[in-house]
């Protein structure tokens, strides 16, 4: 196989550049799995063409759109820098992603604050015996730790990891998960839910960077 046939497959890279090539429009988003291989084998860039645009209301595209925010998340607990470009749309989200890489491409006041003031590692979770670990310093005035501590609430949040249906969450505990959204731990957008901290797979050198 060539090198350029390489690049041109979605989450395939070439030797030469190590750059994980993607298209919102044409191209799946990646799951965590294979991302975490990505890592692995030293794979330490991503580029997203196309532009991510804020769903306009089908639960077909509410989905995908949560696929690719889930790909985001997962690709900054790796500490791969991504290209990506957002629409303006998505600036009414963009306070909710401070923790994510931010677009490249200029946008409205909320997408330039998020371009500002992003840092790796301010909104992340861990896990303990039975009990899981949030903390949340996307907007540093209202820093939080929340402990997730009752089974409820652990199955709800771990639940979430990837993409799920609101119904099934509720299905689990629907007091557990609307708590959960109103701490802006899960997002949910027309009938599909996703916990927005990710799980720290690539600690900063200092570790009290974070």
């Amino acid at each position: 196989m060539d090198e350029l046939s390489q690049v041109d497959r979605p989450g395939r890279t070439s030797d030469l550049h190590r750059t994980i090539e993607l298209n919102f429009d044409r191209d799946e988003p990646l799951p965590r799995v294979r991302i975490e291989e990505l890592c692995r084998q030293g794979h330490a860039f991503a580029r997203i063409e196309g532009e991510m645009l804020r769903p306009p209301g089908s639960a077909d595209e509410a989905r995908r759109f949560m696929a690719w925010l889930e790909t985001l998340r997962d690709m900054t607990a790796c500490a791969v820098p991504v290209e990506w470009s957002a629409g303006p749309e998505m600036a009414t989200l963009a306070p909710l992603l401070f923790h994510i890489v931010p677009p490249q491409n200029p946008g409205p006041p909320e997408i330039e604050r998020w371009r500002k003031v992003h840092r790796y590692g301010t909104c992340f979770w861990r896990s303990g015996p039975d009990f899981i670990t949030v903390t949340d310093r996307r907007d540093e005035a209202l820093a939080h730790q929340f402990v997730l501590d009752t089974p409820a609430y652990v199955e709800v949040f771990s639940a979430a990891e990837t993409v799920i249906a609101r119904g099934r969450l509720v299905q689990l505990d629907g007091e557990a998960l609307q708590e959960l959204e109103a701490s802006n731990l899960i997002l949910t957008i027309d009938g599909w839910s996703l916990a927005l901290p990710f799980r720290m797979r690539h600690w900063p050198v200092p570790f009290t960077a974070i």
